[in-house]
């Protein structure tokens, strides 16, 4: 699993700290790797609880992640996972689409309405760590189900994320404002 981006008290890490350590009793050899800054006055280590050594099998890289780390750090992961609590969207949720990794996410904003209307991943209710690791282990654990979801990442950045799709609708609009 991969939580990437800056370490903020909304993006809901104690709820994944909780659903990590219930993913863990189902899947022993689960990793995390939590990736991201923290915001200025914010404690990532804070955000998260005690240091991460008693769970095993989580790197906690509290800082900022170098562009040429990013690809690294996703091929690795097999989900994304988008814990927020509150928010409105996420970018991270597009970069996990880049590098063609479904997402568990919750119902937050529209990062979980597009997840569940896309089928790019599973999308829970927000502050639930029992859903939210029933969803991580759900696509961890069944390499079939995951597949179904990545070939879904493929076609809606395909279909609806292409750049060259998104420039020409641009272009369209800017058109007819003229």
């Amino acid at each position: 699993l991969l939580f990437f981006g800056g370490l903020r008290g909304y993006k809901g890490l104690d709820v994944l700290r909780a659903a990590f350590a219930r993913v863990r009793e189902r899947l022993p050899a689960a990793w995390l790797v939590i990736a991201g800054p923290s915001a200025p006055g914010e404690s990532g280590q804070a955000l998260w609880g005690t240091p991460p050594g008693p769970e095993g099998q989580v790197v906690f890289r509290n800082e900022y992640v170098a562009d040429e780390a990013i690809p690294g750090l996703f091929s690795a992961a097999d989900v994304v996972v988008l814990p927020y609590v509150r928010g409105t969207y996420s970018g991270v949720m597009h970069l996990a689409y880049a590098f063609d990794r479904p997402v568990v996410t919750t119902r937050v904003g529209a990062v979980g309405a597009t997840v569940e209307q896309d089928g790019t991943g599973l999308a829970v209710p927000s502050g639930d760590a029992t859903a939210l690791a029933d969803g991580c282990v759900a696509l961890l654990s069944d390499p079939a189900a995951r597949a179904r979801h990545v070939e879904r990442v493929r076609v809606v950045s395909r279909e609806k994320y292409d750049w060259g799709k998104i420039a020409a609708q641009a272009m369209e609009w800017y058109g007819r404002q003229i």
